[in-house]
């Protein structure tokens, strides 16, 4: 599964699919900070902003320079 796949069922409020599809990337590309920028994306969908936070700060922390 792409980000952008992820992405787009995030959008279309696909959150089980979407969660899903999640748990893949963040098995398949740990360490990819759009991982974690989906990751974000997802916990601000489902109201988690704790979890949100914690997504976007690791994000920064594998790639401070490139962060988007």
């Amino acid at each position: 599964m792409e980000y952008s796949e992820v992405a787009a069922l995030i959008n279309e409020k696909k959150i089980d699919e979407a969660g899903a599809a999640l748990k893949e990337l963040r098995i398949l590309h740990p360490d990819d900070v759009n991982t974690h920028i989906v990751t974000a994306s997802y916990y601000e969908v489902t109201g988690d902003s704790n979890a949100e936070l914690e997504a976007l700060s690791e994000g920064m922390r594998i790639d401070p320079v490139n962060y988007e």
